[in-house]
């Protein structure tokens, strides 16, 4: 009987605490209620109902505290949410989907999943995943894009050329891929096989090599962050583009690496013995043809550094 009494008392003052608390607590209102007869029950000598009463009380408890905190986590995500989404409004509004996309699109990922577990009733996880979209939007801020257009500015006040101008830290921070502008801009050249003519006043576009985002024409008034690749979409940068010019020859080297297929399967005797066998004009041709398809191709350089009176010259 003691024991029944300390439960009844116990449950009692427990669940008037949280009646108050959550008057809309369903499990609550029952253990309250059950509580209530179990001390009714003893006051009157009725043990076992009291035992009863007060076994049922302690049910309704506990269900009322696991829907307590299933509420408290509940409300967490809630707010947790709220606060991601937000974030993630604000930086549509910087466009930081295209000046930090790779922040923009992992924030983007975390908070998809937060929806799928707050449907899941997984409130936990939610959170967890809200708190991702915070730290993803951490570090972002309004930023002045890089631009997409340059116009060029006379060789004697600026130095502007392919060379130069691509190794400025607002378009690739690097001389070495000048190439990219020449192949963008060289239909708008007086002479488009001539790097090292372009003339101020040119409206020079600057591509994308790396998914940065640009907008708008240079101004030496506006402050840019440098380039980089790895602020932009997670993909190596491209090589520069090099125009290729095809030649006669290549059609005769594609045929020669056919006839080595062709024959491939019946080499097997030695060096010494083919050249015993074969005619000496035979292997002059072919040691001649072997030195034409060893040759190493040039590498493309920088455009020369000859000016002209009424040009801009490259580098």
């Amino acid at each position: 009987m003691k024991k029944v009494v300390t439960t009844v008392a116990a449950l009692v003052a427990g669940t008037m605490a949280f009646a108050i608390s959550y008057k809309n607590n369903t499990y609550q209102k029952l253990a309250d209620e059950y509580a209530k007869k179990a001390q009714t029950a003893l006051d009157y000598g009725e043990y076992e109902k009291a035992e009863e009463y007060a076994q049922k009380a302690e049910e309704n408890a506990a269900l009322s505290e696991a829907y307590v905190k299933k509420m408290l986590a509940r409300a967490d995500a809630e707010e947790a949410m709220n606060k991601a989404s937000k974030r993630i409004a604000y930086a549509k509004t910087i466009d930081a989907d295209k000046n930090f996309p790779m922040a923009f699109s992992s924030a983007q990922e975390a908070y998809a999943s937060a929806e799928t577990d707050f449907a899941k009733e997984d409130y936990a996880s939610a959170t967890v995943y809200a708190n991702k979209v915070l730290e993803a939007l951490a570090d972002i801020r309004e930023v002045t894009p890089l631009p997409k257009y340059y116009v060029v500015r006379p060789w004697a006040d600026t130095k502007d050329c392919y060379w130069n101008i691509s190794g400025r830290h607002y378009v690739y921070n690097n001389p070495l891929l000048w190439e990219n502008l020449y192949q963008a801009n060289k239909t708008k050249m007086p002479r488009p096989n001539d790097p090292n003519l372009i003339h101020p006043g040119m409206k020079m576009e600057i591509p994308s090599i790396t998914g940065e985002y640009r907008d708008g024409v240079y101004s030496p008034s506006k402050s840019y962050d440098a380039y980089s690749a790895a602020k932009s979409a997670p993909k190596p940068a491209p090589a520069p583009v090099v125009e290729t010019v095809k030649t006669e020859e290549t059609p005769v080297k594609e045929a020669s690496a056919a006839e080595e297929k062709t024959v491939a399967p019946v080499e097997e005797q030695s060096v010494e013995t083919a050249e015993k066998e074969a005619p000496a004009s035979l292997l002059d041709s072919t040691s001649k043809e072997a030195e034409k398809e060893t040759e190493v191709p040039k590498v493309s350089t920088a455009p020369s550094t000859a000016t002209k009176s009424s040009t801009i010259d490259a580098k």
